[in-house]
Formats: C-alpha cells, sequence, structure tokens
C-alpha cells in the first residue's frame, strides 16, 4: 500500500476510534452537562457551521491565522534551508533557530496585548513567533544533515557518478520530506496558538466562542466548536504527513 494512501486510511481509522470512544464515554458519563452525546454535538456543528454569530468568529481567526501562519511558513523554511546550507549559515542563523525554537513563546502573548492591544494584527503576531522558529530549526537540522555525496576516489569512474546521484537522490527526497513536515507540524502549531492566544484575550475567534460556550456550561455548543475546529485541522495535517511520508519513500 502506497505510503499517501496508509497514512491518509490511519487518519480516518483514528477519528473513527475517538468517535466510539466518545459514543461509550458519554453513555457511561450519562450526563449532557458534562459530556454530550456526539450525534448532538454534530447535529450542533452542522447548526454552527454556516450561522453568522459562528461566520464571524471564524472569519477574524481565519485572517489571524493566514496573517500569521503563512509568513511564518515560508520565512521558516526559507531560513531553516539556508541556515542548513552550510557551517557558516548555520553559525549565522542557527543561534536564532536552536534558541527560539526551543522557548516557549507563548509567553510573550500577554506582552503582545500590552504594547499592541487585542487586535487581529496582534493574534497574527503571536502566531508568527510561535510557528516560524520551530519550523526553521526542523529545516535547518533536515537539510543540514544532507550534504551531497562524494564518492571515495578508490572507487571507479564508472560507477561513482551512479553512486552519487542515487545517493544524492536520496539526500533531496528526505530534505523535501522534512520541509512538508515543518508546514504539517507548523498547521498545527498555528491552530494551537491561535486558540491559545483568543483564550487569554479578545471577544472575537473560535477560541473565544469555545471558551465562552465553557463559562455559560453549553457544553454542546463548547464540543461542537471544538470540533469545527480539531477535525479540519486533523485532515490538513494528515494530507501534510501522507504527502510527507511518500516523498520519504
Amino acid at each position: 500500500m502506497p505510503p499517501f494512501v496508509r497514512t491518509l486510511l490511519e487518519a480516518i481509522l483514528g477519528l473513527a476510534i475517538i468517535a466510539a470512544a466518545w459514543v461509550v464515554a458519554s453513555g457511561v458519563a450519562d450526563s449532557a452537562a458534562k459530556l454530550p452525546g456526539l450525534p448532538a454535538v454534530l447535529q450542533k456543528a452542522v447548526e454552527l457551521a454556516p450561522s453568522d454569530e459562528f461566520l464571524r468568529h471564524f472569519g477574524d481567526s481565519g485572517t489571524a491565522l493566514l496573517l500569521g501562519l503563512l509568513p511564518a511558513l515560508l520565512a521558516g523554511v526559507f531560513f531553516g534551508m539556508i541556515a542548513g546550507m552550510s557551517r557558516g549559515t548555520r553559525w549565522l542563523f542557527g543561534p536564532f533557530a536552536v534558541t527560539l525554537g526551543a522557548t516557549p513563546l507563548v509567553l510573550m502573548v500577554p506582552l503582545f496585548f500590552a504594547w499592541w492591544g487585542v487586535t487581529i494584527a496582534t493574534k497574527a503576531a503571536a502566531v508568527f513567533i510561535m510557528v516560524g522558529f520551530p519550523i526553521m530549526n526542523m529545516v535547518m537540522v533536515a537539510t543540514g544533515t544532507k550534504r551531497p555525496v562524494v564518492t571515495n576516489g578508490n572507487e571507479s569512474r564508472r560507477h561513482a557518478p551512479i553512486v552519487d546521484a542515487n545517493a544524492n537522490a536520496a539526500n533531496t527526497a528526505a530534505a523535501a520530506a522534512a520541509i512538508i513536515g515543518g508546514l504539517r507540524v507548523g498547521v498545527v502549531i498555528g491552530v494551537t496558538a491561535l486558540v491559545i492566544v483568543e483564550f487569554m484575550a479578545g471577544n472575537h475567534g473560535v477560541g473565544y466562542f469555545i471558551a465562552q460556550s465553557a463559562s455559560t456550561l453549553d457544553m454542546t455548543a463548547t464540543m461542537a466548536g471544538i470540533a469545527l475546529v480539531a477535525v479540519p485541522t486533523i485532515l490538513m495535517a494528515a494530507f501534510l504527513q501522507a504527502i510527507q511520508e511518500q516523498v520519504a519513500g
């Protein structure tokens, strides 16, 4: 079975297992106030998705996510590849990638709110810094380990170019897979960062909607909001992972 198809099937199976566990858990809890049943949540999600209220929240979150995530993905991959090209560029960009890529940058969010207020630009900036540096570090490490292969001088001239071509092709595929993996991780971190920011402050966005629904003990709306964010994110991440594993072979 091709890795692409296998990964997508694994994602679908995982969602099915989660759904089955949810049905069992809601039956055991027997309390819609704590864990509403899956059919009720799905019905609520179908009602919420096209509603004006949820679309406003979704539009606000989507704008902030795109403004922060896309530049972070591009910058992270670009500077990560440059950093991995040579020892010189590694020493130039590596200190930022290693340190900031390992820093829990969510700690900076309260400062952003204090400096710029609670705006779409603030949320986008938070997504950018929380996504960009981890991706940069991941791509730097992956591309830095994929050096061009130089054959031993003792090998025959007739076979050396073939060995080089095969090894370098494998290195290129591995580096491409690492970049796609960075994009996948970036999507997951970006959505997570955005929701955390909207949990912390603000009066718009899907994170705010989920937090408000939970604060009023409307668990059906809360779980429906979570599903409307989590399921598309899972599917997008699974799709990118499927491509990554197919490229890696």
